[in-house]
């Protein structure tokens, strides 16, 4: 229904500012919705459009909502050091 397109070139230009400045080093970092210089990911079915089509609207507007409440920080996500794990 939808892609996870990790904006791994934001990432790092973030973390690399962020040494730059002193404040990254000696804690797990999570980037996402609400992080400083980039959103970590997009949501993209193909080039220009973020789902499916046949993601019914009332489901679209929903996550878009939802969307817009991480980028405020109102809603936010638990990752711990150890969730971080490849090939599980």
């Amino acid at each position: 229904l939808t892609n996870i397109v990790e904006e791994w070139g934001d990432m790092y230009a973030a973390a690399a500012e962020a040494t730059k400045n002193g404040t990254l080093g000696g804690k797990f970092e999570l980037y996402g919705l609400n992080s400083k210089g980039t959103t970590g990911a997009q949501l993209q079915y193909r080039a220009g459009q973020e789902f499916n089509p046949k993601v019914p609207g009332d489901v679209v507007e929903e996550l878009q909502g939802l969307k817009k409440k991480f980028s405020a920080g109102e809603l936010k996500v638990s990752v711990a050091k150890d969730d971080a794990h490849g090939g599980v």
